[in-house]
């Protein structure tokens, strides 16, 4: 049903060939030099690829997106409930990109493997992988992962798969940083990749925290939203009040790395934030209905006078 309706609608990865991300990919597949973010830009073609070679079939795209979604329901340990309260998943292709949703499969797939461990070691480096489409979702898995490395990383030889993808991963999104960094402080000189390489940083001597400080504000989900679009502001603010009424319903190290994950994609990254909309809302229907279960079993136990 997923698949027909998406084919009904004409959804796919790239909205057309003006999208800034088809661009990016289009230019790997030329070959064109992206400067610093050359790498990090390859690995995304790669994992993108089936969609790219499938750009104008949106029937296609959809069978391939529901394969990538596909480890979020074959992951063992998660209650039948939870998976049920998952398939919303399907619905969000009407509403984001599919880059946005494989950041959200991303996150939630590190969560599950927090919160029902031991868990396979390639449904770690699925989620690492997934988030790379996002320099902001990635650094939000980072978060994740450094609360709970202790939660799953169980075995001699998971630790040391993941620490080094981990470490090679943190090293290919060096180049995406300091280009957002220095995109932010002067954006007409940095607005392409291709200008950050070794020799224009080291060149770069007009730094400044409060230029800085103002460029990530300006172009932060929040300010953007608020300025230029009411209805995704109004989105931001619910999924930031979901996620802090799940952090004092639950109070945990969980709740709490959310709400700062998600808090801080807000302020800085927009994708980052967008990447944990799902997993806020399937983990808050899941607990808000056991609480309710609960309080209604303590009820039905009450004898009546």
């Amino acid at each position: 049903m997923f698949v027909v309706f998406n084919y009904l609608v004409g959804g796919g990865m790239f909205v057309n060939e003006m999208d800034g991300f088809y661009s990016q990919m289009s230019s790997v597949s030329n070959g064109v030099n992206l400067g610093s973010l050359g790498f990090l830009h390859e690995v995304r073609y790669y994992l993108v690829f089936p969609y790219y070679y499938f750009s104008g079939f949106s029937l296609v795209q959809g069978l391939i997106l529901s394969a990538y979604i596909s480890p979020i329901f074959i992951i063992g340990g998660p209650p039948f409930k939870l998976k049920i309260i998952a398939l919303s998943i399907f619905i969000l292709p009407f509403f984001f990109s599919y880059r946005t949703i494989i950041t959200m499969i991303s996150i939630y797939i590190m969560i599950l493997c927090i919160l029902w461990p031991p868990q396979p070691v390639k449904y770690i480096l699925f989620s690492f992988l997934y988030a790379s489409l996002s320099t902001g979702s990635f650094f939000g898995l980072i978060l994740i992962f450094v609360f709970f490395r202790n939660r799953f990383l169980t075995t001699a030889w998971k630790k040391m798969a993941v620490y080094t993808f981990a470490s090679v991963s943190a090293l290919m999104f060096l180049g995406s940083v300091v280009h957002k960094i220095l995109f932010f402080i002067d954006p007409s000189e940095f607005a392409s990749s291709a200008g950050v390489n070794i020799n224009s940083v080291l060149a770069f001597d007009d730094f400044s925290m409060s230029k800085l400080i103002i460029g990530i504000f300006e172009r932060g989900l929040l300010y953007v939203s608020y300025t230029e679009n009411n209805l995704r502001f109004g989105i931001v603010l619910f999924f930031w009040a979901l996620s802090f009424f799940f952090l004092v319903m639950e109070r945990s190290k969980l709740s709490l790395s959310i709400f700062v994950a998600y808090s801080f994609g807000c302020f800085v990254e927009g994708l980052m934030a967008f990447s944990f909309i799902f997993t806020i809302f399937v983990l808050f229907v899941y607990y808000f209905l056991m609480r309710l279960n609960r309080l209604v079993s303590k009820g039905a136990s009450v004898p009546s006078r």
